[in-house]
Order: C-alpha cells, then sequence, then structure tokens
C-alpha cells in the first residue's frame, strides 16, 4: 500500500485528486494537510505513518509550497520522499525553483483529468519501481 500526502488549501483540488487517486489500479491511503506547516507536522510526528509520494501545491496560505520543498529538502529523512508539485502560475520558474529543491515533476493548474491521472501514473510508476527493489 502506498501511502500519499496531499498538501492542498483548494478544496475542489482536493476533491478531484481524491477521486483520481481512489479510482487508481493500487492500493492508497491518502493524507490532506491545508499548509506546509501542517504538512511538515505531519511528516514529523512519529504517530504518524511515513508517506511514500507527496503532492503540494505552490500558492498556500501560511507557508508555500516552495518554502514546503525548502525544508523538506533539508531533512535527511523526508527529502528522499518523490514530490510533485501543483502551480497556478504558468510561469516556468515557479518549477525550476521546484524543481531545484528536489521536485520529481511539475505540473501546471487548472487540473483536468488528464492532468491528474498523469500525477496518479508517476506514483505508480515509482510504486512499481520501489516495490519491484525491495522484493
Amino acid at each position: 500500500m502506498i501511502k500519499i500526502l496531499l498538501v492542498e488549501d483548494d478544496a475542489g483540488d482536493v476533491f478531484m485528486l481524491r477521486e483520481v487517486i481512489d479510482e487508481s489500479k493500487f492500493e492508497n491511503e491518502l493524507f490532506v494537510t491545508h499548509n506546509g506547516v501542517e504538512a511538515l507536522k505531519f511528516l514529523k510526528d512519529p504517530a504518524n505513518p511515513k508517506v511514500d509520494f507527496i503532492i503540494t501545491d505552490i500558492n498556500m496560505p501560511r507557508m508555500n509550497g516552495h518554502e514546503f520543498l525548502e525544508d523538506v529538502s533539508k531533512d535527511d529523512a523526508l527529502k528522499k520522499i518523490p514530490i510533485a508539485v501543483l502551480t497556478n502560475s504558468q510561469d516556468t520558474e515557479n518549477c525550476i525553483k521546484s524543481y531545484g529543491l528536489n521536485a520529481t515533476i511539475c505540473l501546471f493548474k487548472p487540473l483536468n483529468q488528464r492532468k491528474i491521472t498523469d500525477i496518479v501514473k508517476s506514483i505508480e510508476r515509482f510504486w512499481l519501481k520501489n516495490t519491484s527493489i525491495k522484493t
């Protein structure tokens, strides 16, 4: 089972992502936080499960996605987790900055069925690759 953390403050995007992930072909458990501060608290709490994949928005209150990525990239345990970044801006600089902070994939909003499916396929590929290595 793959454990996914979604860091997203837009309820509509959370709904769409949850729906597609729930319909995916792999077993998963989805956890949702609404900003980078909540996400870091979740990730660093030993009572919470370790996640296998993170999907984060860039534009969020309290701590934006780049600040979140920066904190994650400084933590030896967290920086190994693959991260998909979502951005409202069509400015490629957001993606370039995200990749510099160890993001795995960067996708532009607005989200549509195809983009969400791309995210889920990326998670599936990651999961299949890593589970085949472990076995």
